[in-house]
Formats: structure tokens, sequence, C-alpha cells
């Protein structure tokens, strides 16, 4: 089995560096991972401008190459690359993200947008955050990664990315839940920086607040009870109730 692996904390953060190790066990791992921090890239590609990849001497993995773009750049480039030399990939990892991607805050995460890349091109993919954005113990983390990686094609196919989300620091986990997308809403704080000449600038640094969003069967709630979350996304965003309501409107347009 071929692994992509990438994240978007850049490539010699140690989640990629831990999954690395882990999913080396049962693979050949190739990452592709961006040369710099990328965490809240969405899934924002590079258009109209050349990118640099740079390989790095990265074992236990097979080959190392830092890219010059964002977490979808890499899976988008890296299965384009790879297959170029003959090496065709089987499965997407992106992980392990220092910090959380739950409920909403996936449509932000550079992170989960990489393994969406990955099914969009038709790759069975895996994200892997952690609840905590200077993780220091990666067991549970490289447990699920080489679980999930194992998973056969009659579970985990290209038609969904799995979205795991995993307690930290260590602590009594009660499962892992199946879940829906929640939603995560935070206290906004924009602080205003010194900026040049009439210009005005901004720092955000919102907080997460959990306690009103704990609707059962999501992501979120399920988090806060103890278990690890694995949510199963796809890139169809259409509102299906919403797109009926419309036909009703405009039928005799």
């Amino acid at each position: 089995m071929n692994i992509l692996l990438t994240n978007d904390d850049g490539i010699l953060a140690d989640g990629i560096i831990a999954l690395s190790k882990a999913l080396s066990q049962v693979a050949d791992v190739y990452i592709f991972a961006p040369k710099d921090q990328k965490s809240a890239s969405g899934h924002g590609i590079t258009i109209g401008r050349s990118m640099t990849v740079e390989e790095m001497d990265l074992p236990p993995a097979k080959h190392a190459y830092a890219v010059g773009g964002t977490p979808a750049d890499c899976v988008r480039l890296g299965i384009y690359f790879l297959e170029q030399s003959g090496v065709v990939i089987d499965k997407v990892v992106s992980g392990a993200n220092h910090g959380l991607n739950l409920g909403t805050d996936t449509l932000y995460s550079g992170t989960v947008s990489a393994a969406v890349e990955g099914i969009v091109n038709k790759k069975p993919s895996i994200a892997i955050s952690l609840g905590a954005v200077a993780p220091t113990d990666f067991t549970m983390v490289s447990k699920i990664a080489v679980m999930a990686a194992n998973l056969p094609p009659d579970i985990h196919d290209a038609s969904a990315a799995l979205s795991f989300n995993i307690p930290h620091p260590p602590r009594e986990i009660k499962g892992i839940r199946v879940t829906q997308l929640g939603r995560m809403d935070y206290k906004e704080v924009y602080t205003e920086k010194e900026a040049e000449g009439n210009l005005r600038a901004f720092v955000y640094s919102g907080k997460p607040v959990f306690d009103d969003n704990l609707l059962p069967g999501t992501d979120v709630e399920g988090y806060v009870a103890g278990y690890i979350t694995v949510t199963p996304l796809q890139f169809d965003l259409t509102n299906y109730l919403y797109a009926d309501k419309l036909r009703e409107k405009f039928i005799d347009f």
C-alpha cells in the first residue's frame, strides 16, 4: 500500500512525523506537505504561479517533499508527481493536526481540505486531528491512523473522507463514535495592531464555545463527552431540501 501523507502544520511538525513513523509499519509512505505553516488555509489551491518542491530526508518515509503551496496543492501535485515516477497512491492521510477540526471548522481546515482533495482525486482519504495545539503524546493518534489506513475497500472507499478528532492530553477515552458535523462558535476577538500609513491591521484570536453546540449525534457533542469522533465527509455541498423548494418556485419560469 502506498500512502500520501500531508498536513497543514508544515512538513517538520511533530504530528506528521509521528504519523510517518506509525504508517511506515504498514505501508510505503510518501510525504508531500507544505514547507510552512498553512493552518486554516481551507481548500485553496495555487493557480497562475509556480510552486517549489524540495526533497527532504525524513525517514522512515520513502520520500518526502516540502511544497511551496497549500495542503490541497500537496495532494493534487503529490498524486501527479508520484504517478509520473511510477508510484500509484492508494490512500491519502492528512495530519496529525495540532488542534481540533470539529463542526463548521472543517470548512476552514487545511487538514480536512487535504483529505477532501484526496476523494476529489478518487483516493480513499483520512484526516486526523488532536485536541491540543502543542501535542506531546501521539500513541492514540498513531493507533487510529494505522487502523483507519487498514480499513478494507468495502468499508472505506473514495466516496468519503474520514475526519477523526482525538482527545488530548491522554485521558480515559470512552470509545469511538461515528458522528455528523456539528457547529463550532467562537468568542470573536480581533486585536488591532500598528500598521503603516493609513492602513489598519487586525489579528484574530477567537476562543471556542462548546456549551451551546452539544447537539446529540454531532462531532462536537461526542468529543466533549469523551469520545474519539469520526465523521464521513463528501465534497457535495448541495442543500437538497432547499433545491426542491427552488424547483417549486421556478417551475413556471
